[in-house]
């Protein structure tokens, strides 16, 4: 419907305007030929769901990690934007090691916008 459309691009826009090292770039929004779509950047490695499923991991590490997406939560709570589907299959472990957190899933709520 037009609403969808409406709140998918909305969604997109708002992701695309992050810019942090620990959240996943989405680079465009657009249409072709009545399908919309949104390229993000591609992040090869795992996603920290698969790497925890197995055997635990190092508290240092954990630690890392959660200091490193509670940043990026931040940074993107302080541009108005929620992530409402926050878990660890939304959160990839690049081939450095970093945490990228992708996933965001928009909504308009007040003054910001809700994911």
């Amino acid at each position: 419907t037009k609403e969808d459309v409406a709140r998918f691009r909305q969604e997109a826009e708002a992701a695309a305007n992050l810019s942090h090292e620990n959240i996943v770039d989405i680079y465009e929004v657009g249409e072709v030929e009545g399908h919309h779509y949104f390229s993000m950047e591609y992040v090869p490695g795992s996603d920290l769901g698969r790497m925890v499923r197995d055997r635990p991991m190092r508290a240092e590490r954990a630690a890392k990690y959660v200091r490193d997406v509670a940043m990026a939560i931040q940074f993107a709570h302080d541009h108005g934007i929620l992530h409402r589907d926050l878990k660890p299959q939304n959160v990839m472990i690049d081939e450095h090691g970093a945490p990228r957190l992708t996933d965001f899933t928009t909504t308009a709520c007040g003054a910001g916008i809700m994911a």
